[in-house]
């Protein structure tokens, strides 16, 4: 038993310090040119006319997502939640993206639903 206990520290000492075996996810999309607007996502579900056709950048958790990887839901640090795009940008999440991402991107609204379609996603920002 005790045998045992002992191999599990070493291989999760061992893990914990070799980064390279778990590589952090490379962004999706294009490179976006600067400046960008770091929006809140309460700010822009709130006043999405104020950002149509602006890139701008949100950051939070994904919380919610496609089967496929065409969509996400982004919750922001306040706690508002916005749709996030992927398929106009021919985008696809990978299947166990990491949590917290910043994404670059403009509202659109129609029919009554907001949506943020995203040009760039970047992970654990």
């Amino acid at each position: 038993m005790r045998l045992a206990l002992l191999g599990v520290v070493v291989l999760s000492l061992f893990i914990v310090g070799r980064p390279w075996l778990f590589p952090a996810a490379e962004p999706l999309g294009r490179p976006v040119e600067s400046p960008v607007d770091e929006v809140a996502v309460a700010l822009l579900v709130a006043e999405p006319s104020a950002w149509a056709g602006r890139t701008a950048a949100i950051t939070g958790r994904i919380t919610l997502t496609c089967a496929t990887g065409c969509w996400f839901q982004l919750t922001g640090a306040d706690g508002a939640r916005i749709l996030v795009d992927l398929a106009p940008a021919g985008l696809l999440l990978p299947r166990k993206p990491p949590a917290r991402v910043r994404v670059y991107g403009h509202a659109v609204t129609g029919g009554g639903l907001l949506v943020f379609e995203a040009v760039r996603v970047e992970f654990d920002p």
